[in-house]
């Protein structure tokens, strides 16, 4: 399994995979599984490891997303593996950076109004990184 970490190099954060600096193109994979089973992006998928582009930006929500639901700490994640299994099969080189959706929530927005992120025009945004209650809120799952 590749070894990925980034560092500063030529004054500029890079990923380095096994020790090596590499340009982080990546797949943005959004959607999943057609109602008939089929994995939607297995067409990209290949032709983005045809082009030499075998890094994958996997969403493993909802099977984990951070605070979605304030009673739900717990998760499922087959739903993912059947994901990742599908990107495999489809590019058995494939690299994964795994998103985990930590955005804020409505019921947090609404429940927590002060604790959001403020908009130009005045709307509420996610909750802010700065926040102590999102702190304890990410930490409690």
């Amino acid at each position: 399994m590749p070894s990925a970490h980034v560092h500063t190099h030529n004054g500029t954060p890079t990923l380095f995979l096994d020790g090596k600096p590499v340009f982080a193109a990546m797949h943005w994979l959004a959607g999943g599984f057609d109602p008939d089973g089929s994995f939607q992006n297995d067409y990209a998928v290949r032709e983005f490891a045809r082009a030499g582009v075998h890094m994958n930006a996997v969403g493993i929500a909802p099977a984990w997303c951070g605070v979605s639901a304030p009673a739900s700490p717990d998760a499922d994640l087959a739903e993912a593996g059947r994901l990742l299994r599908a990107v495999l099969a489809a590019d058995p080189q494939a690299l994964f950076h795994l998103r985990i959706f930590i955005e804020s929530w409505p019921w947090f927005n609404e429940r927590f109004p002060d604790e959001c992120e403020i908009a130009s025009d005045g709307s509420r945004l996610n909750a802010s990184y700065a926040s102590d209650v999102w702190h304890a809120h990410v930490l409690d799952r």
